[in-house]
């Protein structure tokens, strides 16, 4: 790539970066990763624990564009971090009126309803966070069958 035409002086030294609004957004899922913990990355040990971690891709309104993250602990040594994590996992699949999938890949491009909320934190910037999914239109289509425990014993791939 060439970059012979970028001069950092032509740019302002800083940008202001301000967190998606609190609010109802039509979003679909745009990127998609399985990622270790940190715990599991210090260890080595994946069984250590990891998330999901998705980006979601605003597609209407005044925020169209715009991007928000989350992450959804699929495994970890905290139980009420694994059960939030999947019940929010569960809960997207509902929103996108699915009941399993294969891959992570299968939950992209699809649109769905997200409720943002802003985490305020001392010390860190403020932050758009998902509180909830639900589908596009109407009400959240829901599930028939209860999801399959993750099964990481002699397997060296994370589930997604």
């Amino acid at each position: 790539m060439d970059l012979s035409k970028f001069y950092a002086s032509d740019e302002p030294e800083s940008l202001e970066r301000t967190p998606v609004p609190a609010g109802h957004y039509l979003a679909v899922i745009s990127d998609t990763e399985s990622r270790l913990t940190r715990k599991a990355q210090e260890s080595g040990n994946k069984n250590d624990g990891f998330y999901l971690s998705i980006t979601f891709d605003i597609i209407e309104g005044p925020c169209q564009g715009r991007k928000v993250f989350h992450n959804v602990n699929l495994l970890n040594q905290n139980e009420k971090a694994v059960q939030i994590g999947r019940h929010e996992l569960a809960a997207i699949y509902r929103a996108l009126g699915l009941e399993n999938v294969k891959t992570d890949e299968e939950l992209r491009d699809k649109p769905l309803m997200i409720e943002t909320f802003i985490e305020v934190s001392d010390g860190f910037p403020d932050t758009a966070r998902v509180k909830k999914f639900s589908a596009s239109q109407g009400a959240p289509v829901q599930a028939t069958a209860k999801p399959t425990s993750w099964d990481t014993s002699g397997d060296d791939d994370t589930p997604f």
